[in-house]
């Protein structure tokens, strides 16, 4: 993982330039920009956030202007947890890939319950569930956002993991973890 300091962060936009025709920085730049954002807040232990924290934290930064909008970030965002850098749950935290659910290889959120304070236990696949497909594409497993438990490692039958997840879902009182503050002083 890559570490970078306060001052790192302080300086992210120094010796970036603007595209001439929008006055933003080139996508690839800006992505650049939001990955090492990513990693230093990382580096202060923090392991979930909101877009419009890391939009306001961004843009306490000098030079900023160049980054673009809230709509950039987003599109940004998306590319990030499409390269699993993060994961952007149902409910808009983003999850910093240290946090990011990773049993069993990559993942596609199956099924999302919700316990009686809100915190989310997903049902999760290594495959895609196509819209058309019936039967479950393969093995599940489960895991809480609130509590942090699973159903391990070994991924299962889909119906036992929806048993398993239904009963943590409604003997859980884990609330949801609070979102992290961005201090980018």
């Amino acid at each position: 993982m890559n570490t970078h300091t306060t001052d790192d962060i302080e300086q992210v936009f120094a010796g970036l330039t603007a595209q001439r025709h929008s006055g933003l920085l080139d996508p690839d730049d800006a992505y650049d920009v939001l990955l090492r954002f990513l990693a230093h807040a990382r580096t202060t232990g923090q392991t979930r956030t909101t877009a419009d924290e890391l939009h306001t934290a961004i843009h306490q930064l000098d030079g900023s202007h160049v980054f673009g909008g809230r709509g950039t970030l987003r599109t940004l965002l998306r590319n990030a947890a499409a390269d699993r850098e993060i994961r952007i749950t149902a409910t808009g935290h983003i999850l910093l890939r240290s946090d990011a659910p990773s049993d069993g290889g990559p993942e596609h959120t199956w099924i999302r319950l919700e316990t009686s304070r809100g915190a989310e236990v997903e049902i999760v696949g290594a495959d895609p569930w196509p819209d058309y497909q019936q039967q479950a594409p393969g093995p599940a497993w489960w895991r809480c956002t609130g509590c942090r438990m699973s159903s391990g490692r070994l991924a299962q039958d889909l119906d036992l993991m929806r048993i398993e997840a239904t009963g943590h879902a409604r003997d859980c009182f884990a609330r949801p973890a609070p979102a992290a503050c961005t201090d980018a002083h």
